[in-house]
């Protein structure tokens, strides 16, 4: 992967939910809602200065089938 450019989208790992859960509270506070589902199941990462995740989350029961 080149510094800066994003990678292909991967299906989520554990450790990419871990790190989605994290920052849960922060969306949830920002958004003035709560997520009782929050299920990472896609993602891409990108190399700056340290490592930049993009994550796609669903918030329903079922997946939702979106580009990303």
């Amino acid at each position: 992967m080149m510094p800066g450019g994003l990678s292909s989208a991967n299906p989520a790992t554990p450790e990419v939910q871990k790190i989605a859960d994290q920052v849960k509270p922060q969306l949830e506070r920002k958004e003035n809602k709560t997520y009782p589902v929050f299920i990472a199941y896609k993602y891409k990462t990108q190399v700056v200065a340290g490592m930049n995740y993009f994550i796609k989350v669903s918030t329903r029961c079922e997946m939702e089938d979106q580009r990303f």
